[in-house]
């Protein structure tokens, strides 16, 4: 009778990979009477946001801005515009 062995392989594997681009859309929005407060609030929130890519190691320089406005509020309160912010 002839000796018959049997291998077994088992075995696991992981791969990663950094991809090539990433595509995040955010939209920042605020509100404030004043102009500058306004623009200084959102600025604060885009850096807060900043710090949170940081965490995944996303290089700052590569974020762009895509679009900026900045849109007065009105609203009509007996016939007549009112400015709200």
């Amino acid at each position: 009778m002839q000796n018959q062995a049997t291998i077994t392989v088992k075995g696991r594997r992981v791969v990663q990979t950094t991809p090539h681009e990433v595509t995040v859309s955010l939209t920042v929005r605020g509100h404030a009477w004043i102009y500058s407060e306004s623009v200084a609030d959102l600025n604060e929130s885009v850096e807060n946001i900043k710090q949170g890519l940081d965490y995944w190691d996303i290089n700052r320089k590569s974020l762009k801005t895509t679009e900026f406005s900045v849109d007065a509020h009105h609203v009509y309160e007996d016939e007549k515009r009112v400015f709200k912010g």
